[in-house]
């Protein structure tokens, strides 16, 4: 007999955000590389900073949403510190906006650690239920 279990809410939310955390990873490693390639392709969107600031304004959300419910539950701070310094790196991202290198530099590793941190968030809320429903 299979049981399948369905998501929370709150794991949906991770999901989307860890999502989202890889598109501006993505985003931030293929915009050089298709602006090497054809010079046309749209700069005003790949390299404006109003794309990593509407990026920044999804993060932070989403990130409050999915990691503070999953905090109430595990308490781990190593969610938090990651959540918060890749929030951080990636704030330091949009304001090194001007300064070639730097910006990619803390996007993408602010994004990854956000990820990470929505990775961590998920397996542990994970744990807990499938403790929950052994007991």
């Amino acid at each position: 007999m299979s049981t399948s279990r369905t998501e929370s809410p709150s794991e949906v939310v991770d999901r989307v955000a860890i999502g989202v955390s890889l598109a501006c990873v993505l985003h931030c490693l293929a915009a050089p590389i298709a602006l090497a390639l054809a010079p046309s392709l749209l700069p005003e969107f790949w390299d404006h900073e109003f794309v990593h600031v509407v990026a920044l304004g999804l993060a932070v959300p989403l990130a409050a949403a999915a990691i503070g419910r999953g905090l109430r539950g595990s308490r781990d701070t190593a969610v938090l510190a990651l959540a918060v310094g890749g929030l951080c790196s990636m704030i330091a991202g949009v304001l090194f906006h001007e300064h070639a290198g730097a910006d990619l530099l803390f996007t993408v590793t602010g994004a990854s650690a956000v990820a990470a941190a929505h990775m961590r968030n998920l397996l542990l809320r994970r744990r807990r239920s499938a403790l929950t429903d052994a007991v």
